[in-house]
């Protein structure tokens, strides 16, 4: 057993459980089909700290193993919303980002969101590549985000790394050729070709 404080409460848990486990182990109730508990939705960003190290580190709860002296509480995901905008209208363009997330210009090169990152993403220079028009560069850095937040939770200037790697991705992906046998595919099951197979599932 080991000794952790969560949310300010004190409690013996076992030893090699994450801290999403121990969160349970303390009688919080699990809320099945919420959440991978592998990594992969973001959805469990916490803060802690080990203890008399001063540093505040953050990470996924499904990821991080519990030890002795270990202090945590969860992080809310950042309140802002991120903007609207039709996809049909999206173009490469640095003037589309800077109508949407004119902060991305703001960017101070702090490292910060580097540093935080759970996917080793350098999304200060997918923000960087995104504010000077080179959307293909920061699409491509944004690939393996999985919108935790938690780069938007420490960016002094209020910029959203991950909303700004989503719109390069999606600007990019506006503009691609679709591959001849996708289209091929979707113009079959416009015209209705699988519908009987469908009705068949259901």
């Amino acid at each position: 057993m080991v000794a952790v404080i969560i949310n300010d409460r004190s409690f013996q848990i076992p030893h090699a459980i994450t801290a999403i486990q121990a969160l349970w182990y303390t009688g919080e109730r699990p809320v099945h089909g919420i959440g991978c508990l592998g990594g992969s939705c973001g959805a469990c960003v916490f803060s802690y700290r080990v203890g008399t190290d001063p540093a505040i580190k953050t990470g996924l709860a499904c990821q991080t193993l519990v030890e002795e002296g270990m202090q945590f509480s969860f992080t809310p995901q950042p309140g802002k919303p991120g903007a609207a905008y039709i996809l049909d209208d999206l173009l490469p363009a640095k003037e589309q980002l800077a109508k949407f997330y004119p902060e991305a210009r703001r960017c101070t090169n702090c490292m910060a969101c580097n540093w935080v990152c759970p996917q080793g993403i350098d999304a200060r220079a997918m923000v960087r590549r995104a504010a000077a028009g080179d959307f293909a560069n920061s699409a491509e850095r944004y690939t393996t985000c999985i919108m935790c937040g938690l780069c938007q939770t420490v960016c002094d200037v209020g910029i959203a790394p991950q909303r700004v790697g989503l719109f390069a991705h999606r600007a990019v992906a506006r503009t691609m050729e679709i591959p001849a046998q996708l289209a091929a595919r979707i113009e079959e099951i416009q015209a209705g070709r699988y519908e009987a197979e469908w009705a068949g599932v259901q």
